[in-house]
Parts: C-alpha cells; structure tokens; sequence
C-alpha cells in the first residue's frame, strides 16, 4: 500500500426529502446563483423545491440555466458574468455532472478576469486557484461522482480539459434519491457505465499489494451492476435509486482509490476526446470503449493477473485466473451487461463517428494516458478502430 493523505471537506446530506434542507444549508449567505440544466430539474419541480427552501430561510436567489451535457467553456463565461453582476456568494448547483462543473468552473473564475483566463491556469497549466466563493450541490443524478470533488471537466475549441482546485469541493452535497425517480433509463443506464468506470479506472491501478481497497471496489462494482439490471425493470423503486445514489458517490470522492496511486484512467481520456468531437453521453462513450481497451491489455503480462480478478470476483467466471477464458470472460460479461442496459457498444453504432477521423483522434494525444498500460498513439488507434469494427 502507498503513502496517502485523505480528505473530503464535503458535509453530505443523505435521504429521501432532503432537498427541502437546502435553505438551512445555505442559512450562511445572501445571495445564492442557481445553476441548472436544460429544464427537467423545471419540469419535475424540484428547482422549486430548492429556490421555496431558500425564500423560507430568508435568502435571495436568481436562476442560471441552459447547461448542457459536455459544457463548454463559453456558458462559463457567461455564469461568472452572471454571479458578479449579481454579487452571489454562493452558488448551487441542481442537476448531475454537467451542471456541477459548470459551478464550480464558475466559481473559481470568478477570481479570474475571465473563464478563458481560468481554463488556461487550471485546465492547462494546472494552477490550483482559490474560488471566491463556495459550491454546494443538490444531486438529481448519479453518474459523475463530482459531488464531492475538487475537479471539473469542461469543454471548449474541440477539447474537453480536466480542471482541478482544491477550493471548489463543494461545501455540501444534498443526495435525495426521490430526484432520481423521474429519470429515463437511457440517463440511468449512462450514469451506472460511468460509475462502473470510476471503479475500474481506479481498481486498474499498477500498485499492487492493497487487497482491502480491491474488495472495496468490487463490492461497490458489483452493487453497481446488479443495482442498475433491476432498475431497467423497477426504475421507481427508491432503495434501488438510493443504493446507485451513495455508490455513485463513494465511486469518485477518493477514499476507495487511497494507496493505490492514482489509477489508470486512459478509457476516459479516451473517451473525452470523443464526446468533445461528437455528442455522445459520456457513459455510453465508456462503453463503447472499455471492452476495446480491456481486449487490448490482455496482451500485457503486468495487466493480466488484475484482467483475471475482475473477471473472478465481480463477473463470478469459474475458470483459472491467468487464462485467456477467464479474461475473455469477464469482457463478454461486462459488455453484454452494457447491452442490456440499452447502451452500445461499437463506436460505428453511433450516427456520424467516422472511421477515418480516429487516427486523428488517436494523435491527439501528446502524452501517453494509462497506468496498468501505458498507450501510445498507434494502441490509441488500435483500441477505437477494435471498437468501430465490433457488429453488436
């Protein structure tokens, strides 16, 4: 096991109703921006819900609106323009991923003299810059585990670039499964594939010798798989949204990744060059990569032990560790299990990905992502043609 330092400075809140809290947890401060997606958090009323909880507690809010998946730069702009005009000191984020990053990019640009000015110190030269004013989350899907983290992904100009401060770990996190009833399966299924993945980029780790933290994350994989099979059929029952709820949580906020170094990562580097040339949903864009990549590291002597683990103890093979069967197994099990969640699997599946603009996509890459295995350019390529050329 490694040297490791934890924290999560974010007070969650957990269980049905929780949202009408909101007011009371934000009793500290005046002026709160409210920051939402396309409209469903209208549609359900639970955007109510949050700006009544915070008129009962006395505390002024104005609405900020239209984030969407992949959130570009831009919208940034245009919330940190927003908050300083209206002097918020505090800004909340009603939705899932998309909506929470946009928050917290807002947030510490507000110490910027402009969104594009923070992009270039945080999400490309990595300074870590103190926000000007805190973030909290009310959470209406599980999927990106950014509720109670310090990092942000945002787009803009064709990338989609990783942001990193430790100020912007939201101060609270209200988790209220009742928000997740209303959602579509195509949603539910997306966010359970990158839950999954959170586990596996971290459970790929090369460092070895941690056995407690690869029981952790197995079992929370396999609450993930089966949670999210009966949920296809039972979609409003709230114990199951719960269970997906605090997995998704704890998939992303550190502490089953302690020790282990900091994991591999490279289906989702991978993955956001994709979704930042064509729309897809980041959790169907991990599945139709991660059978690809997992095929791809079964050549690597360093990789096939761990292969050979998943494959045993979370998708329940019998046959011996180290054999082609039991990794070839485990792949067949994960990817059938994408399927009938009504994900795809194969990138040619997807209208408009190209097979002609991969190596393009492949040569992207300056570095080379990966932990368990490093990835070159020409495996990069290797890796989406695999994927492109899978007829599910």
């Amino acid at each position: 096991m490694l040297d490791f330092e934890y924290s999560c400075p974010t007070r969650i809140v957990f269980g049905n109703g929780r949202t009408n809290m909101a007011g009371s947890l934000c009793k500290a401060y005046s002026k709160v921006m409210l920051v939402y997606g396309s409209g469903s958090v209208v549609k359900n009323g639970i955007l109510a819900t949050v700006a009544s909880s915070l008129e009962a507690s006395g505390i002024s809010s104005f609405m900020f609106g239209g984030v969407h998946s992949n959130p570009e730069l831009d919208k940034v702009e245009e919330g940190r323009k927003a908050a300083l005009e209206n002097k918020a000191d505090f800004i909340l984020a009603v939705g899932g991923g998309s909506v929470i990053d946009t928050a917290k990019a807002i947030a510490v640009s507000m110490s910027c003299d402009s969104a594009y000015t923070m992009y270039q110190r945080v999400c490309q030269n990595y300074e870590d810059i103190d926000s000007r004013v805190p973030v909290g989350v009310v959470l209406t899907i599980a999927a990106s585990g950014s509720e109670t983290g310090e990092s942000f992904v945002i787009s803009h100009q064709g990338q989609k670039l990783i942001g990193t401060c430790r100020s912007c770990a939201p101060a609270f996190a209200v988790l209220d499964p009742l928000n997740t009833l209303s959602l579509p399966a195509f949603q539910t299924a997306c966010g359970a594939a990158d839950i999954l993945s959170h586990l596996q980029e971290r459970y790929f780790a090369s460092a070895s010798s941690n056995d407690l933290s690869d029981q952790w994350l197995e079992a929370a994989m396999r609450t993930v798989i089966q949670t999210a099979r009966l949920l296809m059929d039972k979609p409003d029952d709230v114990q199951l949204r719960a269970s997906m709820m605090w997995v998704g949580t704890l998939a992303h906020n550190g502490l089953l990744d302690r020790g282990r170094g900091s994991g591999d990562w490279a289906c989702h580097m991978i993955e956001h060059e994709l979704s930042a040339k064509y729309p897809i949903t980041h959790g169907e864009g991990l599945a139709m990569i991660t059978g690809s990549w997992l095929r791809h590291c079964m050549a690597f002597s360093q990789a096939r032990p761990k292969l050979g683990q998943l494959a045993q103890r979370v998708w329940l093979s019998v046959f011996a560790n180290d054999s082609d069967e039991n990794i070839v197994y485990g792949i067949t099990a994960q990817e059938d299990w994408y399927r009938k969640l009504g994900l795809r699997t194969s990138l040619s599946q997807f209208a408009g990905v190209c097979e002609k603009d991969l190596e393009g996509i492949a040569s992207s890459f300056a570095w080379e992502p990966g932990d368990l295995v490093k990835l070159t350019p020409q495996s990069i390529k290797a890796i989406l043609l695999d994927s492109y050329s899978r007829k599910d």
